[in-house]
């Protein structure tokens, strides 16, 4: 193949992987975030925010590590004479994915994007060259993802679930829970960033070339445990009981709390609205003038508003409260409650968790999306098969855009879904939840198995429903029955749109 050929594959790859990643965004991150959310540790807007820096630093940093796992299940050795075969594999299996990841966004459905890429490839690939066009063994082929995505929500579960079930004997089913978290709570930070470290720093693309070893990680993580708990400790921990206590601190004071003075209590408002008083003359002229004042704006300010509305559209809904369902009201209502002051103790440690295993995700999911793109830019480039692609870094930031794009503007739908509609959700139940999910993703990526983050979350968010309301009726099997008919469905419908579109692509009647 001469370089530079079928320029056509290549543009329409790039528009097909931003909307892959846009998918990703939609519905993967929005399942990182979602209990975060629903447990109101945070707002939807802060969650969106928070996860466009750590997506796109994730993908940004370490997603190049990861681009070239994706493509495991092809013979690519099929494509070593006709590589632009390949490229149009790779350009069916984005269209695959894309399409399908977005209607189960659309419906709310919280999919596998890894199940769709691999669903995508596999139907191309066996149009093209049939079924000895896959790797279908346990070591490295379909056979072994497949049980790796089968295995994940079951491990994630069952570990979500210990996470969980340490904290509820030893701290929150206690009359003393509160002073019991001031000391419990600072060892998960530590946990966490033991986690975290190891994971990031065993990884990180510079440290492979210096043949970095395990033990070096180790102690790195060590490091990290040390000095995020005795943070914790000694500036979080503190924090919490002054904010608790009606002092006025803001977020930040939590990294300087032994350095601030006693501050008093915010002055309190009456809302009129919240005592139940609606005076509905002063609305309808408070409404009015907003009106007439943004009438009265000049053209461009009026379209830049409509502009902003049109953004920020995805983070302005209520996704936490269902007071319609009532299969979801009656799970909430047997759900056990505990003690407020201890589960503020967990609120910005499940945030911590959320963050990390937003970058987590952002380094390994972005494969789903570049991994594809980048093969066909490296053939068309080269006009060679490589078994080997490098991802440039301005691909990866691509795909990082891209993702958080998806984010803002679409994914209100999974996180309505993911969130309080399975089972009732708290900072604590949110913690463990996020924590079993990330050690059984991470795990998995350290074995190179690309396991679905999707089936892990949702598997956790199960595990932890069960065992801490001690009931299989605190879970709305509903809503998991519907998560499961969309991940069987998943590979076979991504697999049949590529498959049409390698078809069409290939087997069109050309004047050339």
């Amino acid at each position: 193949m001469e370089p530079f050929s079928f320029t056509w594959i290549l543009v329409l790859g790039f528009i097909m992987a931003f909307w892959d990643s846009f998918g990703i965004g939609a519905n993967d991150v929005a399942n990182a975030f979602a209990t975060s959310v629903s447990s109101r540790s945070l707002t939807l807007r802060q969650a969106v925010m928070i996860a466009c820096v750590t997506e796109f630093a994730g993908a940004a940093i370490l997603g190049g590590a990861v681009t070239s796992a994706i493509k495991g299940v092809v013979r690519e050795d099929s494509f070593e004479e006709r590589p632009e075969l390949l490229m149009l594999v790779m350009l069916a299996s984005l269209f695959g994915s894309s399409s399908w990841v977005i209607f189960a966004s659309s419906r709310g459905w919280p999919v596998s994007t890894t199940h769709a890429t691999i669903g995508g490839l596999s139907g191309a690939a066996l149009v093209a060259f049939g079924g000895e066009a896959l790797k279908w063994g346990l070591d490295d082929g379909v056979a072994r993802i497949v049980i790796a995505w089968i295995a994940s929500p079951i491990a994630a579960g069952i570990i979500a679930a210990i996470i969980f079930g340490v904290n509820k004997y030893v701290v929150l089913v206690h009359k003393n829970s509160y002073e019991r978290a001031r000391w419990f709570v600072p060892f998960w930070f530590g946990a966490s960033a033991f986690i975290y470290a190891h994971f990031f720093i065993a990884k990180a693309p510079g440290l492979k070339n210096m043949k970095l070893e395990l033990w070096v990680a180790f102690v790195a993580a060590s490091i990290a445990f040390v000095v995020i708990g005795g943070w914790a400790m000694f500036f979080y921990v503190p924090w919490v009981r002054r904010v608790i206590a009606g002092e006025d601190l803001r977020w930040y004071h939590v990294f300087i709390t032994p350095f601030v003075g006693k501050r008093d209590p915010p002055e309190v408002t009456v809302d009129k609205m919240e005592e139940g008083y609606i005076d509905e003359k002063a609305q309808l002229e408070a409404g009015a003038s907003e009106v007439a004042e943004v009438a009265a704006r000049p053209k461009w300010q009026r379209f830049a508003l409509q502009v902003k509305d049109k953004v920020l559209h995805g983070v302005n809904k209520d996704v936490v409260n269902h007071p319609d369902d009532h299969t979801v009201q009656g799970c909430h209502a047997i759900s056990r409650q505990y003690d407020n002051k201890t589960e503020s103790f967990f609120s910005y440690l499940q945030v911590f968790t959320a963050m990390a295993n937003s970058f987590a995700h952002g380094s390994n999911d972005v494969a789903n999306a570049i991994g594809p793109l980048s093969t066909i830019y490296s053939i068309w480039r080269t006009g060679e098969f490589s078994a080997k692609v490098d991802t440039p870094i301005w691909i990866l930031l691509y795909g990082g855009i891209a993702i958080d794009i998806g984010l803002l503007t679409y994914g209100y739908h999974v996180m309505r879904k993911l969130g309080n509609k399975i089972t009732y959700q708290t900072p604590s139940r949110g913690f463990a939840t996020e924590l079993g999910a990330s050690l059984t993703v991470l795990t998995a990526s350290r074995l190179k198995l690309p396991v679905s983050t999707t089936h892990s979350l949702v598997g956790a968010t199960t595990g932890v429903g069960i065992i801490s309301n001690g009931s299989l009726k605190a879970v709305n099997w509903k809503v998991l029955l519907e998560a499961f008919f969309s991940w069987t469905v998943t590979l076979p419908m991504a697999g049949l749109v590529a498959a049409a579109v390698f078809g069409f692509g290939a087997y069109a009647p050309s004047l050339v």
